[in-house]
């Protein structure tokens, strides 16, 4: 897929809107594995106590145990934002 320089939207804007939901997922995994990393435990049994610097953000991460829900979501947003772009690119043009 070629982007022309007439479409007046950049190619960092457009990779933004239909990727957003993917990075939010990934910035989830990766502090999920950081919990993990230092002892919290992460589970659909609800918020486990988990202490980090002296704060209990055990209720904080709880909500990280559907991450893999999120990425089904996640990926169904794709063929939604390149809509959204193709809209976008449209209406510039005319």
């Amino acid at each position: 897929m070629s982007f022309s320089e007439d479409s007046n939207i950049s190619s960092k804007a457009m990779i933004a809107i239909v990727c957003w939901p993917i990075f939010a997922c990934l910035l989830g995994l990766l502090i999920a594995l950081l919990a993990n990393l230092g002892g919290c435990k992460i589970s659909a049994q609800g918020p486990q106590p988990c202490e980090v610097l002296g704060l209990d953000l055990g209720a904080a991460l709880y909500p990280l145990w559907g991450l893999g829900f999120y990425l089904l979501y996640a990926l169904l947003w794709i063929p939604i934002g390149l809509a959204i772009v193709g809209l976008i690119r449209a209406f510039r043009k005319h």
